[in-house]
């Protein structure tokens, strides 16, 4: 009880020798240092847990049908999804160089397998993401890359990526780049509209280059078109 007592007085009191005030000192760096980790820590959770969290879901897949040139179907867990390609926007059919752009993404992912990285789901219940070659390269830069697509900026302001590879592509002529004054499909009349119902699996049947058969029917890619 008295050593208790003793404690505590010593507790309340200044400190008074050399060896009170070293272990003062010694408790307050001790506190000091362990503010600074937990800091740190909180910073480096941040750093770690955000960007993971902003792609936080992926999965793989083989592509079957190409819609147009930035939105494919993709299986996952044996039913096809809609994915359109986040960041960028391709020409219209009926545009100049949509057949195009819709032949280029088909020749790089029908009935490949690809890593979809999902971003967000838009109003019409499609995936939106980035969606991965088998080597690694990402669709929506080849495309951006090759001219054939626009930096959607509205929905990927940050993406210094798609800038850079849209400025090349336009200095460079390469594809849609080649026209004096390329119009993008949301300043044309009716053109997100036209977009929605390509990309709709209740528009009416047309033959397709590329076409999903129905399920447990073969994939048959058909010719001519």
């Amino acid at each position: 009880m008295r050593q208790g007592t003793c404690v505590g007085r010593w507790a309340t009191r200044p400190p008074t020798t050399e060896g009170e005030r070293l272990m003062g000192r010694r408790r307050g760096v001790w506190q000091r240092q362990t503010r600074v980790h937990g800091v740190c820590g909180g910073v480096w959770l941040l750093l770690v847990l955000v960007p993971a969290l902003g792609h936080a879901e992926q999965f793989t897949g083989t592509v079957v049908r190409i819609s147009d040139g930035d939105t494919i179907g993709v299986l996952r867990g044996g039913k096809e999804v809609r994915v359109r390609l986040h960041g960028v926007d391709t020409p219209e059919k009926a545009q100049a160089f949509g057949t195009q752009a819709r032949k280029f993404t088909g020749d790089f992912v029908f009935q490949q397998t690809v890593t979809v990285d999902i971003r967000d789901t838009d109003r019409y219940g499609r995936l939106v993401g980035d969606v991965l070659l088998p080597d690694g390269r990402s669709l929506n830069q080849e495309l951006v890359k090759a001219g054939l697509a626009w930096w959607y900026k509205p929905y990927a302001p940050h993406d210094t990526t798609l800038a850079q590879l849209e400025a090349d592509a336009r200095a460079a002529q390469r594809g849609l780049w080649a026209e004096a004054h390329p119009v993008p499909p949301w300043a044309c009349p009716g053109g997100r509209a036209r977009s929605v119902r390509h990309a709709s699996h209740s528009s009416p049947r047309r033959p397709h280059h590329w076409q999903s058969a129905e399920q447990g029917v073969p994939l048959v890619r058909l010719s001519g078109l």
